[in-house]
């Protein structure tokens, strides 16, 4: 958990799960494909924000107040719905 970048604190909030696997995954604890991906909202306030020259942590503030939320963020809700599982979020190396 460490090693993907979680505080103790959202590591003992990670209900974790495991693939079983069956003939459909071919015993691989997955079934069909779910994206995980992050969107960037592009508007005017952005726009102005890049062509100011705001840094990347402006960008993503800006951003955030929008409801963007980070690939890592999107990742940890996937695992909490049991969608997906840490494995598979520290097999992409998926991070912060």
């Amino acid at each position: 958990m460490e090693r993907m970048g979680l505080t103790p604190e959202e590591a003992d909030k990670v209900a974790s799960f495991e693939g079983t696997g069956c003939e459909q995954c071919n015993h691989l604890g997955y079934r069909g494909r779910i994206p995980i991906f992050e969107v960037l909202a592009w508007d005017e306030d952005m726009k102005q924000a890049l062509e100011a020259g705001f840094s990347m942590e402006d960008l993503r503030s800006i951003a955030e107040t929008k409801g963007f939320l980070s690939l890592r963020e999107v990742c940890m809700m996937r695992i909490q719905e049991g969608l997906t599982t840490v494995d598979e979020m520290q097999r992409w190396n998926i991070r912060e």
